[in-house]
């Protein structure tokens, strides 16, 4: 689950680097909601 968790902070990172991510609650959003089926594979 560590992987995971790690995987999840990694892709909150690099989205809001990118400018999908703008907000604080939707950075809270990401790292609330299970994700797995949609994180990429980077």
């Amino acid at each position: 689950m560590a992987e995971f968790s790690e995987r999840r902070e990694q892709m909150v990172q690099r989205y809001l680097r990118a400018g999908y991510i703008k907000s604080d609650s939707m950075v809270e959003a990401v790292r609330r909601v299970p994700r797995e089926e949609f994180m990429d594979s980077a």
